[in-house]
């Protein structure tokens, strides 16, 4: 999965066990850049804050849905 595609826009997270996650996919780190060596994506809840960030592995990963690229919007949005 090309995760990098989908840093700087609003985004809809499939995860493989059937939860989703709507929000900001804001810092893509490649696997070789991560401790354990796989790729993931930190992001923004809809509606939340900076300081409310999760990282998403792509492991957890079974599709991703670009909702919006327009930063912006994602701004105020959220």
């Amino acid at each position: 999965m090309d995760l990098w595609e989908y840093e700087g826009k609003q985004v809809k997270i499939l995860y493989t066990d059937g939860n989703i996650f709507v929000g900001y996919a804001d810092i893509y780190h490649d696997a070789d850049d991560t401790a354990n060596g796989i790729a993931a994506l930190t992001c923004i809840p809809l509606g939340g804050s900076s300081e409310v960030m999760i990282e998403i592995e792509e492991p957890e990963i079974a599709g991703i849905e670009i909702i919006t690229a327009n930063i912006s919007a994602m701004a105020e949005a959220i």
